[in-house]
């Protein structure tokens, strides 16, 4: 059994409050740089099987923390284990151009983290949670005196958040943080049968307790960044970290910090603060899911030589085409919180116009990240040439947060005022207008009737109405002229603008 977090209720007078202010887009973030260095030696007794293998893990497996890695030399195969690590391969082809030289493999990871909680959800069908309720190296769950004590903590639960309330509130005041080489790294069993250990020990313990109880739970390793200052290089002993996650539903993944001790008067109290949140998620730097099973560099047929890592809180650096735009800083806000995103080579392209696909996931993220109402209907309605391709994600959320303030369930969730705006075919790389922007922006604001504006264009636009509930909710202003183009495109520096401009009214 899941646990189940409803939303709460909100009217929709409060929602557009929450869009206009946008406040979630003056969340607390840092960006991180993390550099690994991997020096070998090549031969020339090397044999045709030799290989390097590097875990370099995922940095965008949270919704707290995300940002992009850059590898030289470019791997030969790039590999995933079963959590969606990724590992690098080098083979012999590559190796053997080293013979008598140095071979050194570089990993640069910019990281920006910040401190909303926003969680992904993820369908039951589609997520494959064997891998987070059973047994593996230092989780295990098969083990009876593991199953004994799960069963002794949660006997008189009812529910799987009391379950877990439980388990998390035994080990963080049971276990003892030590990090001397008996007890350190040692996983579950030995946590529970010593009582000490590091933070591999309180999450090991935790994940198998509540694997138990059949809650889904994962371990994430990477950065507890708390006490790391602006252009320092700070190595990664002493400051490297694992803590936990759960699947809740209709929530997603939810982070605990069951490590941190806490004292009252001498006497060790269970530290509260870190249940199903993380006091300060910014300082969080995700590298990517524990695996015990998988090595951080493995080689073969080749000598290594020397391994560097560490890890710098730099200044926030963003896209390399946005450095003299006018839209700069509003693009920056909007992407550190993840409502917008640039391309894989680094640039934003802030003149671009914007597609109906990119409108749909901008605008998904947003109602997702203010905790609007939905249902959560499987009724999905999809227009006629519609591709199950990069946008379903978000398109499907959407669809279910127009069925809660549309009211349509004849043909689907998000039938009537996709098939509205757009007819009966998505043409998502088409580019999106003006009027349809704000067609798909009205079903979350207030309206009231006979509102007029100074508008002289839009008598003869099907969106009329739109068009007037988002110039009266200042969501998309007019122009000097008094017209408002409902057919002209919109650039992504303009969307950018328009939600930063909303932010900046209300604060």
């Amino acid at each position: 059994m899941m646990i189940k977090i409803r939303n709460t209720r909100i009217c929709v007078l409060t929602i557009i409050i929450m869009l206009m202010s946008f406040s979630i887009c003056y969340a607390k973030t840092e960006t991180y740089e993390i550099n690994d260095e991997y020096i070998f030696t090549v031969t020339d007794t090397i044999p045709k099987n030799a290989y390097v293998k590097v875990n370099i893990g995922n940095i965008n497996i949270t919704d707290y923390s995300m940002g992009k890695t850059k590898v030289s030399p470019p791997p030969d195969q790039m590999l995933e284990d079963k959590y969606g690590n990724r590992i690098l391969k080098y083979n012999y082809d590559t190796l053997h151009r080293y013979i008598g030289l140095e071979f050194k493999i570089t990993v640069k990871k910019n990281v920006i983290t910040n401190d909303t909680h926003q969680y992904t959800v993820i369908n039951f069908e589609e997520e494959n949670f064997t891998n987070y309720l059973t047994t593996v190296p230092r989780i295990e769950t098969d083990n009876p005196y593991i199953i004994s004590t799960a069963n002794e903590l949660t006997k008189d639960c009812n529910t799987d958040l009391e379950k877990l309330e439980k388990i998390y509130e035994y080990v963080n005041l049971y276990l003892t943080y030590d990090t001397s080489e008996t007890y350190r790294n040692k996983g579950a069993l030995s946590a529970l049968l010593t009582g000490r250990g590091v933070c591999e020990e309180y999450t090991t313990l935790f994940t198998a307790l509540c694997r138990v109880c059949n809650i889904p739970t994962r371990i994430l390793t990477g950065y507890n960044a708390e006490n790391f200052v602006l252009g320092e290089k700070t190595e990664s002993i002493g400051s490297y970290h694992a803590w936990s996650e759960v699947y809740i539903e209709e929530k997603g993944w939810v982070p605990l910090e069951i490590t941190a001790e806490y004292y009252k008067n001498g006497e060790k109290e269970v530290y509260k603060d870190g249940f199903l949140k993380l006091t300060n998620p910014e300082n969080y730097v995700v590298e990517g899911i524990y695996n015990s099973e998988l090595n951080e560099v493995e080689w073969y047929g080749i000598n290594m030589e020397d391994y560097t890592k560490y890890i710098t809180l730099i200044d926030e650096s963003y896209f390399s085409d946005i450095t003299q735009h006018w839209a700069k800083n509003n693009i920056e806000r909007l992407y550190k919180n993840k409502i917008i995103n640039g391309y894989g080579d680094g640039t934003f392209l802030p003149d671009n116009n914007v597609t109906r696909a990119e409108f749909i996931c901008m605008l998904s993220r947003v109602v997702k990240s203010l905790g609007m109402n939905y249902y959560a209907m499987d009724d999905i309605y999809y227009p006629k040439d519609f591709e199950e391709n990069w946008v379903k994600q978000d398109y499907d959320s959407l669809m279910k947060y127009y069925a809660f303030y549309v009211k349509d369930y004849e043909k689907g969730a998000g039938h009537d005022t996709i098939n509205y705006v757009f007819g009966d075919t998505f043409d998502m790389n088409k580019e999106i207008t003006r009027q349809e922007v704000v067609a798909l922006l009205a079903p979350f604001l207030k309206y009231e009737e006979n509102q007029e504006v100074p508008l002289t264009d839009i008598e003869e636009s099907k969106f009329k109405k739109e068009i007037i509930i988002s110039y009266v909710n200042n969501v998309i202003i007019g122009y000097e002229d008094n017209t408002f183009k409902p057919d002209q495109t919109i650039t992504r520096a303009e969307i950018a603008t328009i939600f930063d401009r909303m932010i900046s009214k209300e604060k």
